[in-house]
């Protein structure tokens, strides 16, 4: 725990005339994150407009630096999935302001567990039942474009998303309670495949965990014809996902007008590709 006695001489060496000093208390102000403003309530402490601008904007520059640099990390993590979970944290805690780690892996946990122990028979489709139905993960069909839904800390706790990242989380939970799902890279609307048996089923997890037939996919393209068999063709690999979220992202903060964000997933996403998004 950081002593929030030293919080006081910190806010005053903010006035300082050495820029060396400045920025030794702008890096300390910073380590409290989320947490400065209630720090420095307790200390009966409140920073001027234009301090709290100065200090939000160091937090906000570290924590993109910071992203930047670790970025390429979870690209070494072993198994397609574990891959996943390691690039969609990063992205969580990045828009958490990493408040908050390893909570989005906590509550994974906790929802695999819940699942097998009430599960009497465990298969996709309990499970899509489980997370859709009983959880009542659902799609964001107000706020669509919120930047937030791609992140899977916010959807674990709003229990709602938009198509990826509510398939992202039914793939995870299903790692661990040993089923095999995999994401349907299926045009404008993501979905999820998974195995009953040797059987694929499609899954649409933005409406409701519905699983999709023959005769309910050409609803879905309408009037171009596919089948479910057909389907199990457009399955994506873990960087597929990944740089699909970023896309999201993009447009998210490109709509939302947060060019900064905009520009720093589009530079996670050309490090990815070597090529930028205009």
């Amino acid at each position: 725990m950081k002593d929030r006695t030293q919080l006081p001489f910190l806010v005053r060496l903010l006035e300082d005339d050495s820029p060396d000093v400045r920025d030794s208390v702008l890096n300390e102000l910073a380590s409290y994150g989320t947490e400065l403003d209630d720090a420095l309530a307790s200390m009966g402490l409140k920073l001027t407009p234009e301090r709290a601008r100065l200090v939000k904007a160091h937090i906000i520059g570290k924590s993109r630096f910071g992203l930047r640099e670790r970025w390429p990390e979870w690209t070494a993590v072993r198994g397609e999935k574990e891959r996943l979970e390691a690039a969609l944290i990063m992205l969580a805690e990045y828009m958490d302001n990493n408040a908050r780690p390893g909570l989005t892996t906590t509550l994974l946990d906790q929802l695999a567990g819940e699942y097998s122990e009430s599960a009497k028979t465990r298969n996709v489709r309990t499970l899509a039942r489980f997370l859709f139905a009983v959880k009542k993960f659902s799609g964001a069909k107000e706020d669509y474009y919120e930047p937030q839904n791609s992140s899977l800390l916010y959807v674990l706790e709003e229990r709602r998303g938009i198509p990826i990242t509510l398939t992202c989380l039914y793939m995870l939970v299903g790692r661990r309670v040993g089923l095999t799902i995999e994401g349907c890279n299926f045009p404008g609307h993501f979905l999820a495949l998974g195995y009953d048996e040797e059987t694929p089923v499609v899954i649409d997890c933005f409406n409701g965990g519905l699983v999709i037939d023959d005769n309910l996919l050409a609803r879905y393209l309408d009037p171009v014809s596919v089948t479910v068999e057909e389907l199990t063709r457009l399955k994506a690999d873990t960087r597929t996902i990944v740089s699909r979220v970023l896309r999201n992202l993009i447009n998210a903060y490109r709509g939302g007008g947060d060019p900064d964000n905009a520009k720093l997933m589009n530079d996670l996403l050309a490090s990815m590709s070597g090529s930028r998004e205009n």
